[in-house]
């Protein structure tokens, strides 16, 4: 039985992974409204009616696209921050996945993130509950670094909300004449200068009186 439900669940994850990257290159394409979920099932590979196994909807489509991303970029900080004490470090690389992750599917998530305001109460409600499990991740590597003296005291959380946010300015960005800097100077830009700014300063060590 425990062999059977494994392989259940790992092809429910496999057909989920599909359907993600299936919805992201239509909606990227297309939009959110003008996709068909004919078109979302020849993108993923699949049969419209093996589609409809694990989706009621187009709205369901939408909602294993926002989990699916969150639960990657969960999964990749985990793996890029396993091992690593140093609390700066550990927040620098955190902060990278997410922007690593935007920049790959901005044009997908510039229309998902436009489209999430029209989700039903329940589906809301499950997008905030995978949010905060991603900025309480954040959280815990800040308050860590503020405990070991590396990171300025402040409100963790509100910080974790900051730089959790961070990677949306990517999605629109570029779509207006000014905005003329390349995604990878705003990387840089902000792993140089925002994770600086929460770095608490080095007392120092006052001049010997002769």
């Amino acid at each position: 039985m425990a062999k059977r439900a494994d392989f259940v669940e790992s092809r429910r994850s496999k057909r989920r992974k599909q359907i993600f990257e299936g919805a992201v290159k239509v909606f990227a394409k297309k939009g959110y409204h003008s996709a068909t979920t004919q078109e979302i099932a020849d993108a993923a590979g699949l049969a419209k009616g093996t589609l409809y196994e694990y989706v009621r909807d187009k709205e369901e489509i939408l909602l294993i696209v926002v989990e699916e991303g969150m639960l990657m970029v969960k999964s990749e900080i985990g793996k890029a921050i396993s091992g690593i004490d140093d609390p700066e470090e550990r927040m620098k690389r955190a902060i990278f996945v997410q922007l690593k992750f935007a920049k790959k599917y901005r044009n997908a998530a510039k229309v998902m993130q436009h489209e999430i305001r029209n989700l039903s109460v329940d589906g809301k409600k499950r997008l905030s509950e995978l949010m905060n499990g991603q900025i309480e991740l954040l959280r815990s590597i800040l308050d860590d670094g503020i405990k070991a003296g590396r990171f300025r005291k402040l409100d963790s959380r509100i910080a974790a909300e900051l730089f959790h946010h961070t990677s949306t300015f990517y999605f629109g960005y570029g779509d207006l004449p000014y905005q003329k800097a390349s995604l990878d100077d705003i990387t840089k830009f902000i792993m140089d200068n925002l994770i600086h700014a929460i770095i608490k300063e080095k007392t120092k060590e006052p001049t010997p009186v002769l």
